[in-house]
């Protein structure tokens, strides 16, 4: 699916589909944001994490700043929870990048730094997120 369908079938739209890594429901209620998949570190069943230290090797640019207004936003307004868009990089240059989302990954933002582009998210059940 593309970047665009996995973003609509969580009912949001990015800003700007090109640049943009993350989205917001248009009742403000949601964040959703895009990971690459091979960012996440396994845990037992349920308790995938993913952490991102001093931005990477991310270009600091309009999508990420986004990025970080939202994870924001989430942790203010949204009980720390997430939705989540999996980017799954391309094994060449002349394929594209997949995108796909599940129902059952939701990720808690447990540690974010906007200053030095660090954050660390938790995944939490469904139901956990619900209450949240």
């Amino acid at each position: 699916m593309s970047k665009r369908e996995a973003f609509k079938s969580l009912g949001m739209m990015p800003r700007n589909v090109r640049w943009a890594l993350s989205a917001q429901s248009a009742d403000k209620s949601r964040i959703a944001i895009s990971l690459w998949q091979d960012g996440f570190k396994p845990g037992p069943t349920g308790s995938m994490t993913y952490t991102l230290n001093n931005f990477g090797g991310w270009h600091r640019g309009a999508g990420v700043d986004l990025l970080f207004e939202h994870l924001a936003f989430a942790v203010a307004n949204c009980g720390r929870v997430v939705h989540v868009v999996v980017a799954i990089r391309p094994g060449s240059c002349h394929e594209r990048t997949t995108w796909f989302t599940r129902e059952n990954l939701i990720l808690r933002v447990t540690d974010l730094d906007p200053a030095t582009g660090s954050f660390r998210l938790e995944q939490v059940s469904p139901s956990a997120a619900l209450v949240a």
